[in-house]
């Protein structure tokens, strides 16, 4: 009898999916419907599970008992993934000619525009037993497994999208605002309906952690009250007092009540943290994309902060980062983020940065050092040590531009002096700056009593000096409240 009906739209996760329903079910018992002419009465009994490329109507009328299941995928990315998904893989299914097409062309194909729409035509999205949404696969995965009670399956990425350069390419199209507007009135019908997907998603969410105890004291609690309905405050004493409520994830964060820099991602964006978007980082994603991508790589990151970043690039598929946190209260900070977010692939060390550098004999496929270097007394030596570490490097740092420092009020009476020095041949001049706070737990301004910053011109240099030849800048921001800064990838290759 068949118990799932589930409509694989064109890359929206479908393939991992049906990787899962093969672990779960015995292949033998899945019907994969790509062009099967069913007639009414040709599926054989023991088919539980019918997966494929096919509009959900096409089952209007039968197995009734069945459940619908439908993943959905952000449109405009959809149709970028579908575009160059189709340049390598022309499958018999789509016309041979739109893999010719241009880009705009084949977003406005009658067999390509509104996907989504397509092939939910005739159902109402609430009807759906279960829409899941690419982007948050893995969440939503446990989510259904949970529903339809699926025990042990492992999680795989499968069909990724193999154009040359794919991420490149990618975010080069999101760059240009033109082409993004023409995408999303191509699609307009998907995005409305994407948008509606992620507002049941966010209502089934929320249901079900409103079924629990534990869910329960969450919500009262973000609200500042007990299950009685008395006020309390939650920030917790570290050894001093007991969490009040039951298990839940601000429980965790109130350790640090009131320190937290960071939005958290997705719908865990309503606990009571940050508003830094450290998840969502731009400059992240634009340095994965100089890149070429991150997927099965080593990473070495300088200063996780709150594992923002490493989550982005776990998300990316980085095989291993290694994250060296200075800080001790940003440490357990991210220690806390592992465990919510289940980082499997992120290890977190206390240490200065310099010095585990110093001691490391390791190579890592790339180094990150988001928000680092303007933090320590010797600059050059920090990007020497990780042109030693990797051939390939990201930094955003701040940097000195005399006129620019001068005319900003917020940071032109730290700066204390300069001095001309020499790191290992490279002669240079520093910015000695003295921080104005002490360290604190949510100052992250320094960890020494000054640090020193270099002119613009001098960091580049410095990169080559040290065989990091490739320079490419972006978010080269002249009028940064802190002081100008910019965003570097440098390869040596």
């Amino acid at each position: 009898m068949v118990e799932l009906i589930s409509v694989h739209i064109p890359k929206t996760a479908g393939m991992s999916f049906r990787n899962v329903l093969e672990q779960v079910y015995e292949p033998e018992k899945i019907l994969l419907d790509h062009d099967f002419p069913f007639d009414g009465s040709n599926i054989e009994s023991e088919i539980r599970v019918i997966h494929g490329h096919f509009w959900v109507s096409k089952y209007a009328g039968y197995f009734e008992a069945a459940k619908r299941i439908v993943w959905f995928r952000n449109p405009i990315y959809r149709v970028l993934s579908h575009y160059f998904f189709l340049k390598t893989h022309p499958g018999p299914e789509v016309r041979p000619d739109l893999a010719v097409l241009g880009l705009l062309e084949f977003a406005e194909h009658p067999q390509i525009r509104n996907t989504m729409s397509q092939f939910t035509q005739g159902v109402d999205p609430e009807d759906f037993y279960f829409i899941g949404i690419q982007e948050f696969f893995a969440e939503d995965l446990t989510d259904l497994s949970g529903m339809l009670g699926w025990n042990s399956f492992k999680q795989s990425v499968t069909n990724s999208n193999r154009y040359p350069e794919y991420t490149g390419h990618l975010y080069k199209i999101l760059e240009s605002r033109e082409i993004l507007k023409k995408l999303m009135i191509s699609n307009s019908e998907d995005v409305e309906l994407y948008e509606l997907a992620l507002s049941l998603r966010s209502k089934r969410r929320r249901k079900a952690l409103s079924q629990t105890a534990a869910s329960l004291a969450v919500v009262r609690t973000l609200d500042g009250f007990s299950q009685s309905g008395t006020h309390i405050d939650t920030g917790i004493k570290i050894l001093s007092e007991y969490v009040p409520t039951a298990s839940c994830i601000q429980n965790a964060l109130n350790i640090f009540k009131g320190e937290w820099v960071s939005r958290f991602p997705g719908d865990l964006a309503l606990l009571e943290a940050g508003q830094v978007p450290s998840f969502e980082d731009a400059r992240i994603s634009w340095a994965i994309a100089q890149l070429g991508g991150v997927k099965g790589q080593r990473i070495l990151e300088l200063g996780p902060l709150e594992a923002g970043n490493t989550h982005m690039l776990e998300q990316a598929e980085a095989e291993l980062i290694i994250a060296v946190e200075a800080n001790p209260h940003a440490y357990l900070k991210c220690l806390i983020v592992k465990e919510i977010l289940r980082l499997s692939r992120a290890q977190f060390l206390c240490s200065d940065y310099v010095r585990y550098l110093r001691l490391s004999s390791g190579k890592f496929d790339v180094c990150f050092a988001n928000g680092i270097l303007y933090h320590v007394e010797n600059p050059a030596e920090l990007m020497a040590l990780m042109a030693k570490t990797s051939d390939r490097i990201f930094i955003w740092t701040h940097y000195y531009e005399k006129k620019l420092l001068q005319a900003n009020s917020r940071v032109a009476h730290t700066f204390i002096g300069e001095t001309q020095t020499d790191y290992e041949g490279f002669e240079h001049t520093l910015y000695q700056r003295e921080d104005p706070h002490t360290l604190t737990p949510n100052s992250y301004d320094t960890k020494t009593p000054y640090s020193s910053w270099m002119t613009r011109e001098q960091i580049i240099d410095c990169l080559r000096y040290f065989g990091l030849e490739h320079i490419h800048i972006n978010f080269d921001e002249s009028d940064h409240p802190n002081g100008p800064s910019m965003a570097i990838v440098a390869t040596r290759y």
